[in-house]
C-alpha cells in the first residue's frame, strides 16, 4: 500500500509541482509588497503565514520570491529539529 501510494504520490507531485510552486512565490511577492493576510488569495487559506511572512520580508529586502521561500522552508524544516 505504501508503494502504491508513493508512486501515485510521486507521478502527481513530479508532474504538477510547477502549479504548486508558482501559487507559493505568488503569494511570497503579495506579502513582500506588504500586504495583510486575508482569503482573497488561495495561500491565505492555509494555515501559511509561518512561512509567508518570513518569506515576505526576505523578499522585501531584495531576494527574489523563489530564494525567499526555499530560505525560510530550510530555515523552518531545520529550527523543527532541534
Amino acid at each position: 500500500m505504501f508503494i502504491a501510494c508513493l508512486l501515485v504520490q510521486g507521478c502527481t507531485w513530479l508532474n504538477y509541482w510547477p502549479l504548486d510552486h508558482g501559487i507559493w512565490i505568488d503569494g511570497v511577492r503579495r506579502y513582500a509588497s506588504g500586504r495583510v493576510p486575508g482569503e482573497d488569495h488561495v495561500v491565505d487559506q492555509y494555515p501559511a503565514t509561518t512561512i509567508l511572512v518570513p518569506a515576505g520580508a526576505l523578499a522585501a529586502a531584495g531576494l527574489t520570491g523563489d530564494r525567499a521561500l526555499r530560505i525560510t522552508m530550510a530555515f523552518l524544516i531545520r529550527s523543527s529539529r532541534r
